[in-house]
């Protein structure tokens, strides 16, 4: 991975008052009562992922710090109470808030408020989306008009609350927040964007005791949601690597109408019960989606990435490349859907997810599903789930190297493919960090 030449991002300001946000009365039953209805309980696609047991039954609303960087053509806005130090006054989180906020950025018309952009179909049936849709904290929207180029990079930080000082004292009760980005290309656009999810420094904690039992003290729900019109391009990293005490849940949606592109590279490297939808709706004739993925686990980590793919038009191409690191006794779950509908002939999509298992005490999980209407479709689809090659340490061993250098060596080749699409030091970091926790020893954790 070669560094990048960007300068980084400014550290992200913390809200004023650091105020709870209290939803009203109204909205607060209705989201007790989706959370209280089973929407993350048990299902197929949560079969291995306990999100509704992991969910704090009690938390306090906080926004999370944002440090934002906006280059060429890209237009941003938000609505609700995301980062006030930078937009002093802004709109709520309603249909007419996040409809005057489109058109100051001169953009279109958008869809109904539970859909912020024209991807919001890719995630249909997520309960986090319902959840969103019901009590957002907040939303930054982005717009690159017609032809234009635009950079936009997002890190998003939530504090983790103070231990207590004595140990009979009571914890601090768990934050919480629940925020969105949608970005939007005009026609023949083109967007790069990255997202970071981090917690505040000092807050991963020590690594050799995260295997331990115990409630997270803060969770992060993000959406993000893409629309790209026709020959607009989109380029998407998206970091996850949010401290041990953290849930994290995410969606990402993109829809590409004819001739658009999407290379999305996403890493889910933190927390402790991480999980990340993705759907992409390939809606118009030749769109094209590149995705890849990394998930690196380590102690006690449970790693969960929900892909589906929908081919809706002729002549479309997909390829999928999620690549799954495990050490410590972390979990990792990958499922990874292809749809192709009746009247997408042409279709082309490859799927790939190989795992590689860096103790005895990792497990991984691998999902490939194809469902296909259409018999002119070049379809494929593989998952393995291996162990580091003993016959290429005991060479690399031969060549002076201590074991521990050669799985380091080992483990950033199999990763490499994923980490090498990166631009974004950041990114780098956090995934440098997360190869170094997976392939530490319990006599040596990192750190």
């Amino acid at each position: 991975m070669s560094p990048s030449r960007r300068a980084p991002l400014a550290p992200p300001r913390p809200l004023t008052a650091a105020a709870p946000l209290l939803p009203p009365p109204a909205l607060a039953a209705a989201e007790g009562a989706l959370l209280a209805s089973g929407g993350f309980g048990k299902t197929e696609a949560l079969w291995y992922t306990p999100v509704g047991e992991a969910l704090p039954r009690e938390f306090v609303r906080l926004s999370p710090s944002v440090a934002l960087e906006a280059r060429g053509a890209a237009r941003v806005a938000r609505v609700g109470a995301l980062s006030p130090e930078r937009w002093p006054a802004s709109p709520p989180v309603t249909a007419a808030g996040v409809s005057a906020q489109w058109a100051a950025l001169g953009a279109p018309a958008a869809p109904p408020l539970g859909a912020l952009t024209g991807a919001g179909a890719a995630l249909g049936g997520s309960a986090l989306c319902a959840w969103s849709d019901l009590s957002a904290d907040g939303a930054l929207l982005v717009w690159v008009p017609p032809g234009e180029e635009g950079e936009v990079r997002v890190v998003y930080t939530l504090d983790v609350p103070a231990a207590p000082a004595a140990p009979a004292a009571p914890a601090a009760p768990a934050t919480g927040a629940l925020t969105r980005l949608a970005a939007r290309c005009g026609e023949g656009a083109r967007l790069t964007l990255v997202e970071r999810f981090e917690g505040a420094e000092g807050a991963e904690g020590a690594e050799g005791a995260e295997g331990a039992e115990g409630a997270e003290a803060a969770f992060t729900a993000h959406i993000t949601e893409v629309e790209l019109q026709a020959g607009a391009d989109l380029t998407y990293t998206r970091a996850q690597g949010a401290p041990l005490a953290h849930l994290h849940l995410g969606a990402v949606g993109i829809a590409l109408a004819a001739g658009a592109g999407a290379r999305a590279t996403l890493l889910n490297l933190g927390a402790r019960l991480a999980r990340v939808e993705l759907g992409v709706d390939l809606a118009g004739e030749g769109a094209r989606a590149d995705l890849a993925g990394a998930f690196v686990g380590s102690g006690a980590r449970l790693l969960d990435q929900h892909l589906t793919l929908r081919h809706l038009a002729p002549r479309c191409e997909s390829a999928q490349r999620f690549k799954g690191l495990l050490g410590g006794i972390s979990r990792g779950v990958f499922t990874g859907r292809v749809y192709v509908a009746p009247g997408a002939s042409g279709t082309r999509a490859e799927q790939s997810n190989p795992n590689l298992i860096a103790s005895e005490g990792a497990r991984a999980v691998s999902r490939p599903q194809l469902e296909i209407y259409n018999d002119d479709v070049q379809c494929s689809h593989g998952a393995t789930v291996g162990q580091l090659d003993e016959e290429a340490l005991f060479y690399l061993r031969s060549r002076g190297l201590t074991r521990a250098v050669g799985e380091r060596l080992l483990a950033e080749a199999f990763v490499g493919e994923v980490l090498e699409r990166l631009d974004d030091p950041g990114a780098q970091q956090l995934a440098a960090e997360a190869l170094a926790r997976a392939l530490a020893s319990p006599e040596e954790p990192a750190q």
